[in-house]
């Protein structure tokens, strides 16, 4: 049986792409040409896999290899704050509609060939994470403003933030919490998301869902207990008891 697949609307052929990476930087930047600078970011990568592929690396010091992971690793996750607009903007304009795709994330598991949970994590993402605008031009703040601004430093990846966007969600069903009981919750998250192996912070997340307070509350004493800080002591220690 033939399979019908949409594919996704083509770049017109004028798109401007820059020739040269550093030449062309400043001009981009200027522009605001997001399908530009796109086509720039796709430069680069290929630069840096020239540079790996020549350099020997099996010659860098513990500290230089660890080094270059940690950096490549935050760069591809700060790329999921693109995500997010991209994923709005689709949603918004009711692309997936025209193409025929009854959701958002069934567009994006199929026509860019992404598992079918991975799309729906980016669809979770934008409606939770992005930093919009109002008719007025004001700057909105995202739902959980700690977990987005913790997912725009790079040092959390994708997962884990679907991780905690899907532990709020779960909160803010609960029928005895409230908008400041969700807030708090954002911000005792946050820190750990930067900090914990995804392993350990999805434990994290259960013991956090299992220790609401009927009231709503997240008691300072028992996140000690728990091991879990708040955004702001994330810098801590996670063995230093005196943590927060």
């Amino acid at each position: 049986m033939a399979v019908e697949v949409h594919e996704l609307p083509e770049l017109p052929e004028d798109a401007p792409s820059g020739q040269s990476t550093r030449a062309g930087m400043w001009m981009l930047n200027n522009s605001g040409d997001t399908a530009a600078l796109i086509d720039l970011l796709g430069e680069v990568i290929t630069e840096v896999i020239a540079s790996v592929e020549a350099e020997q690396l099996l010659g860098a010091s513990d500290q230089e290899l660890a080094g270059l992971l940690q950096g490549l690793e935050q760069c591809r996750n700060r790329l999921s704050v693109v995500d997010h607009h991209l994923v709005h903007a689709v949603e918004s304009s009711r692309l997936h509609e025209r193409l025929e795709y009854r959701t958002v994330a069934k567009m994006l598991h199929t026509c860019l060939r992404i598992p079918y949970g991975d799309a729906s994590a980016r669809v979770r993402a934008a409606q939770d994470l992005r930093a919009g605008y109002a008719m007025s031009g004001e700057r909105l703040v995202p739902k959980y403003p700690h977990l987005a601004a913790a997912a725009a430093t790079g040092k959390v990846e994708a997962g884990q933030t679907d991780t905690a966007v899907r532990c709020l969600r779960q909160i803010e069903k609960l029928p005895w919490t409230g908008p400041e009981d969700v807030a708090e919750a954002d911000e005792v998250l946050a820190g750990p998301a930067m900090v914990f192996d995804p392993t350990e912070y999805r434990r994290i997340t259960h013991r956090v869902l299992e220790h609401v307070h009927p009231d709503g509350t997240l008691a300072d004493d028992q996140m000690k207990q728990l091991g879990v800080w708040r955004c702001s002591d994330a810098g801590t220690d996670p063995g230093d008891s005196t943590g927060g």
